[in-house]
């Protein structure tokens, strides 16, 4: 009795197996100008089930795929007369823990264009109001840093809007975002915490900065990264240096903070988006990039000293 009760429980706790989860429907999203996009069914093989979702282009009556191997695929936008933007802007969701996916902006008539963007949390795109122009709230996503796990990603939300032919970063937008000191003070004591907590988690050891740790540093990841990328990666570095473990149990740990700055600033400039967006465009920029190529030679350095 207790062992079907215990296989009650764990069958309510993981739910369903998927092949049982109510697959998307198929059928148009969007049809205009003679052509149509349509949820259809994945490209037969051994890696798609029943449930594996297409976004298909249908024009002069022929369909080919635009991407596929999706749990669910959404119209996010549409344009309207008077706007300006793409004809459509969809989601493709791969599902599962890390939430990424595919962004599709796609214009129909005159001429067929389609853009694609991989996003890590693709759910997490949305639209913003505004005065007809098309807006997006984008997250730039910095995954495993630190030993973060797949779910465990940090996503700092960009503002985008749509100018010509493509998507960009709203620059002006992002730089009113402003910190307040007591803000600062507030994440100072945040990341201090976080950076606490991980250094009693490593103790003991020779360095702080590897050993990995063991979920992340999740509240420092966010809260210097959201510095660096609104423009004031100086204040994200002297936030570090306050917040940095110095006392108590782990007094004896031989550096760290110039290495986990570097690894931080190598993370965001690795990230697709900072090249796609333009963001070395941002004030201090170059702080942050000095740092990645600093990241880059001492990891060459630490390679070929273990080859020799």
């Amino acid at each position: 009795m207790r062992q079907r009760l215990t296989l009650l429980i764990f069958g309510a706790l993981v739910g369903a197996p998927a092949g049982l989860s109510a697959a998307q429907p198929l059928g148009p999203l969007l049809s205009q100008g003679g052509a149509s996009l349509i949820v259809g069914h994945c490209t037969p093989n051994p890696e798609h089930d029943g449930a594996c979702r297409a976004l298909l282009l249908r024009r002069n009556g022929i369909s080919r795929i635009v991407g596929e191997g999706y749990l669910t695929v959404d119209l996010l936008w549409r344009r309207r007369p008077g706007e300006v933007g793409p004809d459509a802007i969809v989601r493709g969701d791969w599902g599962g823990s890390g939430g990424g996916g595919d962004l599709f902006a796609i214009t129909l008539a005159p001429a067929l264009k389609v853009m694609k963007l991989e996003v890590g949390r693709v759910s997490s795109v949305s639209v913003l109001p505004g005065s007809g122009t098309l807006r997006l709230r984008y997250p730039f996503g910095i995954a495993y840093f630190n030993g973060a796990p797949t779910a465990g990603e940090t996503d700092i939300f960009l503002p985008l809007r749509w100018s010509g032919a493509d998507l960009t970063l709203d620059l002006p937008t992002l730089m009113r975002r402003s910190f307040s000191e007591d803000e600062l003070l507030f994440r100072t004591i945040a990341v201090r915490e976080d950076l606490a907590r991980w250094a009693a988690d490593a103790y003991p050891a020779r360095s702080l900065f590897p050993p990995h740790a063991g979920s992340g540093t999740p509240t420092a990841t966010h809260a210097l990264a959201e510095l660096m990328l609104t423009g004031h990666a100086d204040r994200a570095r002297a936030l570090l240096h306050a917040a940095w473990p110095r006392s108590g149990e782990i007094a004896g740990l031989i550096g760290g903070e110039v290495a986990f700055w570097n690894a931080l600033c190598k993370a965001v400039v690795s990230v697709p988006a900072w090249t796609r967006f333009r963001l070395d465009r941002i004030p201090h920029a170059d702080v942050i990039e000095a740092s990645a190529r600093a990241a880059a030679r001492d990891r060459a350095g630490d390679t070929e000293g273990a080859s020799r």
